[in-house]
């Protein structure tokens, strides 16, 4: 059942109102944390040993691997403002989530 009506036929891609690449997030960890994060981008077949030694399913392994691609393309960082018009307010930004999350 729908949370409301008028949805129907209609894809949302549910993003941030500000786009962010994994070297900035690795940098405002850095910033909060005190602790020097580095994001360093790996080939794919080195990538999927890596998921496969931290534990993923091998099955998994193919659609992180296409993720990481998608990411590397830019064909993530959308900013549609689709999810802020859903939720009724602004998404919270980058910076306050990493804040929030370093203080569990």
């Amino acid at each position: 059942m729908p949370a409301s009506t008028g949805h129907e036929h209609t894809t949302w891609e549910l993003a941030g109102d500000t786009a962010w690449t994994p070297a900035e997030y690795a940098d405002e960890v850095t910033r909060q944390s005190g602790t020097p994060i580095t994001y360093r981008r790996l080939p794919a077949a080195e990538y999927g040993r890596a998921l496969l030694a931290g534990g993923l399913p091998e099955f998994m392994v193919p659609v992180f691997e296409d993720t990481e691609a998608a990411i590397g393309r830019g064909e993530l960082g959308t900013t549609t403002g689709h999810l802020s018009r859903l939720l009724g307010r602004p998404t919270t930004p980058l910076a306050e989530t990493i804040a929030v999350t370093l203080t569990r």
